[in-house]
């Protein structure tokens, strides 16, 4: 039979998941919506570039969809690191 822990990927873990992933939802729904504006111009000249109007302005609206999904992954990781980053200093100060 398996140690509970062993089985939830041990230690703070699984502690950590879901702080992780809450704080990633909330930061994806207000910070996401924020940030492709500011990198909007810089992906239509990119594009618009390469492709034509049409083609272009399609696959801008296809990256800006994907900036949610993208946001979501990128704030859950650095949460995740901050928190194991916290964990870990928190048990070299205590030895």
């Amino acid at each position: 039979m398996q140690n509970f822990s062993q089985m939830r990927g041990g230690g703070l873990q699984a502690a950590f998941g879901p702080v992780a992933t809450i704080g990633a939802l909330g930061g994806a729904v207000f910070v996401g919506p924020s940030m492709y504006p500011a990198l909007e111009p810089l992906v239509w000249h990119a594009l618009s570039s390469q492709y034509d109007y049409q083609t272009a302005s399609w696959l801008s609206k296809a990256m800006q969809i994907s900036s949610y999904p993208a946001t979501y992954v990128i704030l859950r990781l650095a949460i995740l690191a901050a928190l194991q980053t916290a964990s870990v200093w928190a048990v070299r100060r205590l030895f």
